[in-house]
């Protein structure tokens, strides 16, 4: 984004939007005229951004773990650095004494460089470089703030908020607990968040799944008759 002049003459800071995702992968060379079709019918924001943005092909990931991964994208140092070297899950838990987070106020963040240049920085969504989940006392379970079908925020989300979890990162109003898998934030269908309590039947519906189940099957009987 150019900057742009204010009517003072002088500039004006442009603003920053870092879109943070995984599972990309760069397109292989088998990859046929069908498939770049199914792209860019199926994934219009993610060809908008690729025809319109500049493309690194050389680029090199930091790990090809998750946690060092985003840990090298925020601070621009190597895993041996930031001290950042696996991820939790199966073999560790996140509160695990042998799992190595990002410590605070060690290596500069993305956000503590543009807080220094006078931004504002605000982080949404997974985080995933520290541990910074609001834990229930006396288990090692995150105080959640949203329905855990709906996805709809509750009044936890007042406590991240208070809490300010990421500000010793160079970053302000994350709301966890952190994500893993689908979005959970993402609601059911419009139907649930329009009435009081939605339907028995559409509050079963996993989390991220958007259509109705009577959708998919009128579409599955349309191709099977074509």
């Amino acid at each position: 984004m150019s900057d742009r002049p204010l009517s003072s003459g002088c500039l004006e800071k442009p603003n920053f939007l870092v879109l943070l995702v995984d599972e990309e992968r760069y397109p292989p060379v088998y990859e046929n005229n069908e498939i770049q079709a199914w792209r860019k019918q199926n994934l219009i924001t993610h060809e908008l951004l690729k025809t319109h943005g500049l493309e690194f092909d050389r680029h090199y990931i930091g790990s090809a773990a998750c946690c060092p991964s985003r840990a090298t994208l925020l601070t621009g140092h190597y895993p041996s650095l930031h001290g950042v070297s696996q991820t939790d899950g199966i073999a560790k838990r996140a509160a695990d004494p042998d799992m190595f987070w990002l410590d605070r106020n060690t290596v500069p963040t993305l956000g503590d460089y543009f807080r220094a240049a006078g931004y504002q920085t605000y982080f949404k969504g997974k985080w995933h470089v520290s541990f910074e989940d609001i834990v229930v006392p006396g288990t090692h379970g995150s105080v959640a703030s949203y329905h855990p079908l709906t996805g709809v925020p509750d009044q936890n989300a007042a406590l991240y908020n208070r809490a300010d979890r990421l500000n010793d990162f160079g970053f302000s109003s994350w709301v966890g607990p952190e994500p893993h898998g689908k979005n959970p934030r993402t609601p059911v269908h419009p139907l649930v968040t329009a009435s009081p309590g939605g339907t028995r039947f559409m509050l079963r519906r996993p989390p991220g799944s958007s259509k109705l189940w009577i959708i998919k099957k009128e579409t599955t009987r349309t191709q099977i008759r074509g």
